[in-house]
């Protein structure tokens, strides 16, 4: 398994408020669990709130066994309990895309308009396509769109909407014909204005499990 984040502030934007999260689940060092996070914007402390959700959520999911985090309901609560977190501890709101990948599995939820994709080598599947875009974490309401796929052998890509929205589809789906510790970096090319800046805050991790080979 090889991983590579990325985060960066937009254009327009004094700080981040996106905030990315991983690490291995205490129970083996091939079990990765991942947070990303995008601060709300129309609200204050959106870095405050996403951080607060990765962490808050990365704290849940170290706290449970791998195999409760195998079932929906697991999610469910995680997610409420970490939407009651950060509407506790400031007004911003966040969206939030957490999950717990292995070679056997890849499951979590989300909420919001992140997006995770799995690509297998031969074709791309969105994860995350049926996911409610709010109410998001804060909110008071928060709750997780669970999603579940089986023996992700290939790469999977969790990013907030500052880079599927710009890049676009064809160019995320096109990356997996280049080195994976590229990908981020290739994104982001596509994604940037004539000044060299990105329109909105821009975070990926690009994670390689197994790939198919020629």
């Amino acid at each position: 398994m090889r991983i590579f984040p990325y985060t960066e502030a937009g254009e327009d934007h004094s700080e981040n408020e996106d905030w990315i999260l991983y690490s291995m689940h205490p129970s083996a060092e091939n079990r990765l669990l991942v947070c990303i996070a995008d601060g709300a914007g129309g609200y204050p402390d959106g870095l405050k709130a996403s951080r607060t959700a990765c962490e808050t959520a990365m704290r849940f999911c170290h706290d449970r066994s791998w195999q409760e985090l195998l079932i929906p309901s697991t999610w469910d609560w995680i997610f409420r309990e970490t939407d009651s977190v950060v509407g506790n501890v400031c007004d911003g709101r966040t969206a939030l895309l957490a999950f717990a990948l292995d070679k056997s599995s890849l499951t979590g939820g989300s909420v919001g308009d992140s997006k995770l994709f799995f690509h297998d080598g031969l074709s791309i599947l969105d994860l995350t396509e049926r996911q409610k875009i709010k109410p998001v974490i804060g909110a008071g309401s928060g709750f997780a769109t669970f999603f579940h796929c089986e023996n992700p052998n290939g790469r999977v890509y969790a990013m907030t909407d500052g880079v599927w929205k710009y890049c676009g589809f064809k160019e995320i789906e096109g990356s997996i014909n280049i080195p994976i510790e590229t990908v981020p970096g290739k994104l982001r090319q596509n994604c940037e204005l004539k000044n060299g800046e990105l329109p909105d805050d821009f975070s990926i991790i690009a994670v390689a499990m197994e790939e198919r080979t020629s």
